[in-house]
């Protein structure tokens, strides 16, 4: 139980001890499925809240997983992993999606499938669906500190910035580790003009916070944008909720930030989540979006689903533009 406590509450501390404890589980039974697949959780979520590489951790979290689906096919939370891991490895969209519908038909009920199916649907740009699987994880646990978190980014990717700030608010109050509800919390400040508000809530000592920070100001005083392009090129790494071209976007350097999530994306390295943003959606008229779009394969997975309101299928072409969210 302690284990599952620390997992609902995230950050860096709470999830190595849960992985110490949830191992401990293993090392007494090492016939109990569950305590592997509650493991495989921890393992695909440490290397989000932290500046450890991600590849090993998602090797022992794909591993666990499987031993946990070997033990038991039927534990929804060991697909879930699965599918979360296959998207932070870039895998293909339809096995990404075939991993979480798996984990939802076999339980519906299962919060953390549904989180992490929404959060999935966040990252492939079907923002209304998004909202509508965090709403139903939100049902499921409304107590939970990160399915706060999650429904806070859910209302703010459709430019629910009260409900986003609720929920952020509420997650906080909750307990939630790391930075998530804190950066979804800035980011609804800095689109309602709030700056002294998102400065307040990048206050506290984190490596991330003085960037952003920094961002605020050039936002708020245009003199200061050279020092945040300086500052955004010179950190390598970022965590969880913001990536360079998104704050360029931010500080207004939109030439720079299309042309960095080109580049990315040619690298096979863009986060993808920050194009279905509203900041970043207002450049989705830009033939660079489109070609971002058209790069990372998403028409072909959005025939065999649901096209977001961004972008539109017409005939053999496609075409995105930020109007088409209005109509």
């Amino acid at each position: 139980m302690r284990g599952l406590s620390l997992l609902r509450l995230r950050g860096i501390d709470n999830l190595r001890r849960a992985a110490e404890l949830f191992e401990e589980a293993t090392y007494i039974d090492p016939e109990y499925a569950r305590a592997y697949e509650k493991l495989a959780m921890v393992y695909m979520l440490i290397p989000f809240y932290t500046d450890t590489a991600r590849p090993p951790w998602l090797e022992r979290g794909e591993e666990a997983a499987r031993k946990a689906i070997r033990l038991d096919p039927e534990l929804p939370g060991a697909h879930a992993t699965l599918g979360a891991i296959y998207q932070a490895a870039g895998v293909d969209y339809r096995r990404i999606d075939a991993e979480f519908s798996k984990a939802l038909q076999l339980d519906p009920d299962h919060v953390t499938a549904r989180q992490w199916y929404g959060e999935f649907l966040m990252t492939v740009g079907r923002s209304r669906e998004f909202l509508e699987a965090a709403k139903a994880a939100h049902q499921l646990d409304p107590l939970a500190p990160v399915v706060n978190a999650s429904l806070a980014w859910a209302y703010l990717y459709n430019n629910d910035f009260e409900q986003a700030e609720r929920f952020a608010k509420t997650s906080l109050e909750l307990g939630m580790g790391g930075t998530w509800a804190e950066d979804v919390l800035g980011l609804v400040y800095i689109y309602t003009r709030r700056y002294d508000e998102a400065l307040a809530i990048f206050d506290r000592e984190h490596p991330d916070f003085p960037l952003n920070r920094l961002i605020v100001e050039a936002i708020a005083d245009p003199s200061k944008v050279p020092d945040a392009i300086a500052g955004i090129e010179a950190n390598d790494h970022f965590r969880i909720s913001f990536w360079p071209t998104e704050l360029l976007a931010l500080i207004g350097a939109t030439d720079r930030a299309l042309d960095s999530t080109l580049a990315d994306a040619r690298k096979g390295v863009a986060d993808i989540r920050t194009l279905w943003r509203p900041h970043f959606v207002a450049l989705a008229g830009d033939p660079r979006y489109r070609e971002v779009v058209a790069m990372l394969d998403l028409p072909e997975y959005w025939d065999t689903t649901t096209w977001p309101d961004v972008c539109r299928r017409a005939g053999d072409e496609f075409s995105c533009d930020p109007a088409y969210v209005s109509d």
